[in-house]
C-alpha cells in the first residue's frame, strides 16, 4: 500500500449490500406475509443476505484502510537481513573468481584526465579533489568514496581493465564494514533497466530487489519492504555494465538517472570509457556530482611481482623465463596481455593454478597479443573446471578437444530465453556451435541427440538380455547344441556341473507357444509387404449383425 485510502473496495461493498437489499425487498413483495412458510423463507433469505454481506464489508474495510508505515525497527531488521544476504552472495562469488587469492591484482585508479566526462569538481567533493587508490588497498578506496559529497562514483576503463572486479571489491568492503546510517550496497545489471517502461530508477530498483532477494517479502518486514528501502534511501545501487546497453538506451539511461536521483541518493556505475563518452555526448549532459575514475596500465614490475606472488615457493616448472620477460618487457604480446587485470587473471587461471608448464608464454605466441589472448581463452574453461570441478559428475567424460556435457549445458544456457532482460535482445547471441568454436572447444553434440542414442543402446541391451543364451549358445562344449539325432528331436549338451545320467546329450524341452493377443485389430489394418515379405491380412473385428 502507498499510505493513501483506496475507495474502490468501499464502493464495491456498498453495491453488494444494495443489491442484496433490493433482492430481499423484491422477494418480500412476492411472498405472502400471512403464510408461515413464506415468513420462514423470508427470514432465511434475510439471514443468508446478512451472512454474505458481513464478510464483504469486513474485506472492504480492511482493503480501504491504509497500511501503517514501517517502523524504524522493521527497517533496521530488513537492512540487516539484506546486508547479510548481499555479503554472503558476493563473498561466494569472489571466492569463485579468486579475487583475493592470494591477493587482489594491484591496479592503480585515478581521476579521469578527460574533463568532459566529469561534473564540476566543487560539486563532487572537497577541494583539491583527489581520488587515488589501488585494487589491493580497498579500504583506502572506500574512504575516498565516503569522502565524496554525494557519494556518486563512475568506474571507467577499457575491456578487461577490472571495472566489475573493483565494484565487487568495494561492495564487499562496504557490506563488511557497514555502518547503521549508510545504505546497503547492492549490485544490479543496468542492462535490465528499460527506461521506457520504468522511467524512474527507484521503481526498477524496487522490482529487482524484491525479485532477487525474496526474503524481503517476509510480512515481518512490513508491506513492500523493498520499495520502502529504496524510497527512503537505504539502498546504494551499484549499476554494472552501462556499455552493454545499445547506443540510444545509454543516453536514455543517463537522462533517467539524472532525473531520478535526489540530493541524498548515491550510486556506483561501471562502463567502458568510449561508450560512456558517446552516451554523454548524445545525452548532452554529465552525471550530476559524480566522480569518474580510470585505471592505469599495470607496469612490467607490478605484473612480474604479482605472478611471483601467485607462484608457490617451489613451483613445479621453471617460471624464470616468464618473469624475466615480464620485467624486461621484451616480448610485446606477453607484456601487452599482462598490462591488464584480465590478462593476469588468465595467466594465473590457465597456468599457475593447475601447475601447467608455462613454456608457451615465452614461445612464438609471446610476440602476438591476439594469438596469445586466443590461446589463453581456448584453455580457460578446461582449466577452470579442473581447478573447481562440479559437485555432481556429468553423465560422461570427454577429452580436452571434444566438448562434453558441461560444454553443452554452457551453450544451451547462452541461448535466448524468457528470462532475458529487455535490452539484451539487441545482441544476437551466437548459436551453440559457433560459441564453442569461438572458445576452441570444437563441435558440440546436442543433448537431445545424445540422449536418444543412449536410449537406443539401452533398448538393444535389454533385447539381448531378453533373448538370453538361446540365440547365442555355443555349438560345442558344455551347454552347446548336439549334432542332429536319428529321431529328429533337438538335443543339447548338459551345462557344466549338471548330472547327465550317462547321456552326452539331453532333449531340448519344447518352447511354450506364444499367447495370442486379445486386443482386436482395426478392421482396416493391414501389414503391407516390405522388402519382399508376403502381406498378411489381419482379421477384422467387425461386429456381426444379429437378425431380428
Amino acid at each position: 500500500m502507498n499510505g493513501r485510502r483506496s475507495w474502490w473496495p468501499i464502493l464495491f461493498a456498498v453495491a453488494v449490500v444494495a443489491a442484496l437489499a433490493v433482492a430481499v425487498s423484491v422477494v418480500g413483495q412476492v411472498l405472502d406475509p400471512d403464510d408461515k412458510v413464506n415468513r420462514a423463507d423470508l427470514v432465511a433469505l434475510v439471514v443468508a443476505a446478512l451472512a454474505f454481506a458481513a464478510p464483504v464489508v469486513l474485506w472492504a474495510r480492511r482493503r480501504a484502510t491504509p497500511a501503517p508505515p514501517a517502523s524504524e525497527e522493521t527497517i533496521t531488521a530488513a537492512k540487516t537481513t539484506l546486508t547479510n544476504l548481499v555479503a554472503e552472495q558476493w563473498r561466494t562469488e569472489a571466492t569463485i573468481r579468486s579475487l583475493g587469492d592470494p591477493e587482489p591484482i594491484p591496479v592503480s585508479w585515478h581521476l579521469t584526465d578527460d574533463p568532459g566526462l566529469m561534473d564540476h569538481p566543487r560539486l563532487i567533493g572537497h577541494q583539491p579533489l583527489t581520488f587515488t587508490a589501488t585494487g589491493d588497498r580497498i579500504p583506502r578506496l572506500a574512504e575516498n568514496f565516503r569522502a565524496l559529497r554525494r557519494r556518486r562514483l563512475v568506474i571507467t576503463g577499457g575491456p578487461g581493465s577490472g571495472k566489475t572486479t573493483l565494484a565487487v571489491q568495494l561492495l564487499l568492503h562496504l557490506a563488511d564494514d557497514h555502518r547503521p546510517e549508510e545504505p546497503v550496497p547492492v549490485l544490479f545489471t543496468i542492462a535490465g533497466w528499460d527506461t521506457t517502461a520504468q522511467p524512474r530508477l527507484h521503481d526498477w530498483l524496487a522490482a529487482r530487489l524484491a525479485q532477487d532477494y525474496p526474503a524481503l517479502t517476509n510480512p515481518a518486514y512490513g508491506p513492500d519492504a523493498a520499495r520502502t528501502l529504496v524510497g527512503r534511501g537505504h539502498i546504494l545501487p551499484i549499476l554494472d555494465g552501462l556499455d552493454e546497453l545499445p547506443g540510444d538506451a545509454r543516453a536514455s539511461a543517463i537522462a533517467a538517472l539524472n532525473g531520478s536521483l535526489a540530493e541524498r541518493d548515491q550510486f556506483i556505475l561501471t562502463s567502458r570509457t568510449g561508450e560512456l563518452a558517446a552516451a554523454l555526448d548524445q545525452a548532452g549532459d554529465v552525471l550530476t556530482a559524480a566522480a569518474v575514475i580510470a585505471p592505469r596500465p599495470l607496469t612490467p614490475q607490478a605484473a612480474a611481482g604479482y605472478v611471483r606472488t601467485c607462484l608457490p615457493p617451489r613451483p613445479r616448472h621453471d617460471w624464470t623465463p616468464v618473469i624475466e620477460a615480464l620485467e624486461n618487457a621484451d616480448r610485446p604480446g606477453l607484456a601487452e596481455v599482462a598490462s591488464t587485470a584480465l590478462g593476469l587473471w588468465l595467466i594465473r587461471t590457465v597456468y599457475i593454478t593447475p601447475s601447467t608448464d608455462p613454456a608457451p608464454l615465452v614461445g612464438p605466441l609471446a610476440d602476438d597479443r591476439g594469438r596469445l589472448r586466443a590461446h589463453l581463452l581456448d584453455h580457460l574453461i578446461p582449466a577452470a573446471i579442473q581447478a573447481r570441478p562440479p559437485t555432481r559428475a556429468p553423465p560422461s567424460t570427454s577429452g580436452p578437444a571434444t566438448p562434453g556435457p558441461w560444454d553443452t549445458w554452457l551453450c544451451q544456457s547462452a541461448t535466448p530465453g524468457k528470462n532475458d532482460q529487455p535490452h539484451q535482445t539487441h545482441r544476437e547471441k551466437p548459436p551453440c556451435r559457433a560459441l564453442v568454436r569461438a572458445h576452441g572447444l570444437g563441435r558440440v553434440r546436442a543433448r537431445g541427440r545424445a540422449r536418444r542414442r543412449a536410449r537406443v543402446r539401452a533398448r538393444e541391451r535389454r533385447t539381448l538380455r531378453m533373448v538370453g543364451r538361446r540365440n547365442h549358445r555355443p555349438t560345442s562344449g558344455p551347454g552347446g547344441t548336439c549334432p542332429p539325432q536319428p529321431d529328429g528331436v533337438p538335443r543339447r549338451r548338459p551345462p557344466p556341473g549338471a548330472a547327465a545320467h550317462g547321456r552326452a546329450c539331453l532333449p531340448v524341452p519344447p518352447r511354450r507357444p506364444a499367447r495370442p493377443s486379445r486386443r482386436p485389430a482395426h478392421r482396416s489394418a493391414r501389414i503391407r509387404a516390405i522388402g519382399g515379405v508376403r502381406p498378411v491380412r489381419v482379421r477384422s473385428c467387425r461386429r456381426r449383425r444379429i437378425p431380428g
